[in-house]
């Protein structure tokens, strides 16, 4: 039956797509990059998709103002996380990928020494979190009820630190099928754990169902991982794992602060507009589009998970390393990723705002979901450079340009948020642009990413159509000038990325 199927298919197929389809499954690198991201997209899809749906039951469960608390609290547990989790993630993948057929006894130390860092950190700041809860409550957000909350959820700290690495070295084996499997299984139980808590217990039944479901990816990641050891005659645990602490300087430590960045900075414009008039309401809103946001750049993380530890092999090889066209397209794949998801949420934002009910609805809610999708656009833009950074070993670049971006965020959040979460979504928006212009010079001098991503005639028709559409959208045009818009829009992004990727 399957191979009458497959003979009408290759029969009614062009010879054109049948020929670039036989080139595919003749080049290894094509294939490897199909899989992985094929696998990894399923994996995004069990687990965001249901976490999506327990998102938008929880906000309509607990309401605006509790959904704003959780977003603060989900903000402060980012913060310690950051700290606790050290880049110890892309750490794996680098080593990882880099060295699992050359140096097995090397991949079994870095295994061994990033989960050791990983559960010890961890442990220190779910104390520190604990014990500093009453202060941050109290003197920082001026919310003291806070306070048992944020001590409950101070156990997530080092679930997800150790989570991190796991995903790290399951990322440099290339498991991407395995870690799919999981995700369906995780995405299943938000369901019951997150959303049922919510329902009996408010917040605290929240966060006591998210502890539970990163217990179980817990198990399961560390379950898969010894399989995969023995499968490679990989040792997962070596005493000698602390041979291996030059890595802790040179790539770890520059991709820590590279990291470090976003939570201080997100958690300090956070405070910032929680400590407004109807700061938790204003939260609760930009929290919410915040969630699309990050569920838009979800779908994007695991096309750049899977092409990490690919991209890390194919640019330790010079000869590959400098063929522009793999350059042009490690940036293009995410970017064409990342605009296909946004593209229609930001000309319709009125999809976004049904989904979390009558509380979420507004001018406010669509606006700051607009700014913020440019912001998502830029950041689809940086995946690829960001992937050039670790892949080239450029981190302390990365460093200086994130330390920039986060100066500029807390700088445009103090002077904007007198605007509520509209004047947030501003202010990161206005700090990405102002960061990519600077950087744009230095990306291309360094080879990151090159001119016809940056600066070409087509790079810059994509950004003016985008920018285009958020202004109409920004301004409520009516839905029919909105959806000519958005056809001609398609259509120069096709034709743009078509010329970039020859």
């Amino acid at each position: 039956m399957l191979d009458k199927i497959r003979n009408i298919i290759h029969r009614i197929t062009p010879n054109t797509v049948r020929k670039r389809v036989s080139r595919i499954k003749e080049s290894e690198f094509a294939s490897r990059v199909l899989k992985a991201s094929f696998w990894s997209i399923l994996n995004t899809v069990f687990i965001r998709a249901f976490g999506l749906l327990s998102t938008v039951l929880v906000a309509r469960i607990i309401g605006k103002e509790a959904y704003g608390e959780l977003g603060i609290i989900n903000s402060t547990v980012g913060l310690y996380g950051t700290f606790a989790g050290f880049g110890l993630s892309v750490t794996t993948i680098k080593y990882i990928a880099e060295y699992v057929k050359k140096d097995p006894i090397k991949v079994s130390k870095i295994i061994s020494l990033t989960n050791v860092f990983s559960l010890s950190l961890g442990s220190i700041f779910v104390i520190g979190l604990f014990f500093m809860a009453d202060w941050l409550s109290s003197e920082t957000l001026a919310a003291p009820l806070l306070t048992p909350k944020l001590q409950l959820s101070s156990i997530l700290i080092i679930l997800y630190s150790w989570n991190g690495v796991q995903v790290g070295i399951l990322s440099g084996f290339e498991s991407f099928k395995k870690m799919a499997k999981i995700g369906a299984i995780v995405g299943l139980s938000n369901l019951p754990f997150i959303v049922g808590g919510a329902y009996l217990y408010d917040i605290y039944g929240v966060l006591g169902g998210m502890i539970l479901s990163q217990l179980l990816i817990c198990i399961l990641y560390r379950n898969t991982i010894l399989k995969e050891c023995k499968i490679r005659g990989i040792k997962p645990y070596n005493r000698d794992f602390w041979d291996e602490k030059h890595t802790l300087i040179s790539f770890t430590l520059p991709s820590f602060l590279s990291g470090i960045v976003m939570s201080p900075v997100n958690w300090t414009a956070n405070a910032f507009l929680v400590k407004t008039s109807d700061g938790f309401a204003e939260m609760g809103t930009f929290s919410a589009v915040e969630r699309i946001s990050t569920i838009a750049i979800s779908i994007m993380a695991p096309i750049s998970q899977a092409l990490l530890p690919i991209f890390i092999s194919k640019f330790s090889d010079k000869k590959a390393s400098s063929n522009n066209r793999l350059d042009r397209l490690n940036i293009s794949i995410t970017w064409v990723m990342g605009l296909t998801i946004i593209l229609p949420i930001l000309v319709f934002p009125e999809l976004s705002e049904l989904l979390f009910g009558d509380d979420f609805h507004g001018l406010d809610f669509r606006k700051t979901l607009i700014i913020t999708m440019l912001s998502t656009s830029i950041i689809a833009h940086r995946q690829g450079i960001a992937r050039s950074f670790i892949a080239k070993s450029y981190l302390w670049l990365s460093v200086s340009s994130n330390v920039f971006w986060g100066l500029l965020v807390v700088l445009f959040s103090y002077y904007l948020i007198e605007y509520g979460a509209i004047g947030r979504a501003a202010a990161v928006l206005f700090a990405y642009i102002i960061n990519t212009l600077f950087f744009i010079p230095i990306y291309i001098k360094l080879k990151l990413a090159p001119v016809e991503t940056l600066n070409s005639r087509e790079a810059i028709s994509i950004w003016i159509c985008l920018g285009v559409m958020a202004y109409i959208s920004y301004n409520d045009f009516n839905l029919i000038v909105r959806s000519i818009g958005f056809l001609i829009t398609c259509y120069v992004f096709v034709k743009s990325f078509y010329r970039i990727s020859r």
